[in-house]
């Protein structure tokens, strides 16, 4: 009986690889952590191989809250307390990933994060517009048609590292080394 697991294991591994090998490498830790959430299994030292700041930690406070779609348990509230934002900056990009991976919202605006964190009972922001503002100055979220946002990919990320402050400064970082890059000029536009 053990042969015939084993040799089925393998059959599955195979299936596995051959699907996520095109992918990649942040695809590919998205959709394993996703299937390891999924199943409730707790991936120990879990790292892309292309960024550790990728990678989702579980907080110590709260090991239940799920951080993909499919689990609808986790309310706005145990999610914020679980990635604790120290910042509105960061506590609105945490509800734009709740709305788009909980909610399966990927467009939202203002008034919808707004919503959502009077949910999670957080204090109110004073103009909710201005951290949603920096959020997209910043990066981690982009304006699409009609006014409205979605969370980018540094967004995702810097949720999924938290509460690791360390791996969020990593992707902070990355982020700002990313805006820094040197414009080029147009070739002719240089004034001598």
């Amino acid at each position: 009986m053990a042969m015939e697991t084993t040799s089925e294991q393998r059959e599955i591994l195979n299936e596995i690889l051959a699907r996520l090998t095109p992918l990649d490498d942040e695809s590919r830790l998205r959709i394993v952590q996703t299937v390891a959430t999924f199943l409730n299994i707790k991936l120990a030292g879990a790292s892309s191989p292309t960024n550790a700041a990728a990678r989702s930690n579980s907080p110590p406070t709260a090991p239940s809250a799920p951080s993909f779609s499919g689990h609808e348990d986790a309310s706005p509230k145990q999610f914020l307390i679980g990635k604790q934002p120290e910042s509105d900056v960061e506590r609105v990009v945490c509800l734009a990933y709740y709305l788009k991976h909980f909610r399966n919202v990927s467009e939202f605006n203002t008034l919808d994060v707004s919503k959502l964190n009077t949910e999670a009972a957080y204090p109110k922001f004073s103009n909710a517009s201005v951290p949603v503002a920096n959020a997209s100055q910043m990066g981690y979220l982009v304006p699409i048609s009609g006014g409205n946002k979605q969370l980018g990919a540094f967004g995702e990320r810097l949720v999924q590292a938290l509460p690791d402050r360390e791996a969020a400064k990593a992707v902070k970082e990355q982020l700002r080394r990313r805006s820094k890059r040197p414009k080029r000029s147009a070739i002719g536009n240089e004034k001598e």
